[in-house]
């Protein structure tokens, strides 16, 4: 049974340094973020 993606609405991971996985997805998946909360980086 194959299932068909249409998007992704929210992800979350947990990561050491912030920075780093920041401009890691930035660089490797071409990702932006769209919103901004508290806490976030």
């Amino acid at each position: 049974m194959s299932v068909q993606v249409y998007g992704c609405n929210h992800v979350a991971i947990e990561v050491d340094d912030i920075r780093k996985a920041v401009a890691f997805y930035k660089d490797v998946f071409n990702l932006e973020k769209l919103d901004r909360g508290e806490g976030d980086a």
